[in-house]
């Protein structure tokens, strides 16, 4: 029996592996979606073509509108602090950096992890929150008790709506 994706309007045999697959959801996530919120059903046969970025476009999407760090009025301190690193951890990353080997995986999700945690202390002392991190909605679940109400997506990605 075929099901039909309320996100991208496709027919598949297993739901479930398109939604993790294609659009990064867990089935949770996926009951939780309301279809009202995306601004517009993207049709994959339809954007192949249309829609091509290079790498240069994808990284400056990724990282628009984040914090520029200058580095002539950042001191190193300051910079480790805000990243939660220590002066070790930053040498080895530069090193991989130079050497072209990849960041390890684990390290990046502990970071992201320790990132969230400040973030989510922070939001914590709301009762609805609204937040575009992964991390964050999950810290907010699991450490401060909030319930997922819903999952927003958009052109700009998924934002969890979440309450005490």
């Amino acid at each position: 029996m075929l099901q039909i994706c309320k996100i991208c309007g496709k027919s598949f045999k297993n739901l479930q592996v398109h939604v993790r697959t294609k659009h990064q959801m867990s089935m949770v996530e996926y009951e939780k979606f309301e279809p009202d919120t995306v601004d517009a059903v993207v049709n994959d046969d339809a954007t192949d073509n249309a829609d091509t970025i290079t790498p240069r476009e994808m990284v400056d999407r990724i990282f628009d509108g984040t914090e520029k760090i200058d580095p002539e009025t950042t001191l190193l301190a300051d910079f480790l602090e805000k990243y939660d690193l220590s002066i070790n951890e930053l040498v080895r990353i530069v090193e991989r950096y130079k050497s072209g080997r990849a960041i390890d995986v684990t390290q990046a999700i502990e970071n992201n992890k320790k990132r969230a945690e400040k973030i989510a202390k922070e939001l914590s002392a709301s009762d609805k929150v609204e937040t575009g991190d992964v991390y964050v909605a999950e810290t907010l679940i699991k450490e401060y008790g909030y319930k997922c109400l819903t999952v927003k997506a958009d052109k700009n990605g998924k934002r969890w709506v979440l309450e005490k």
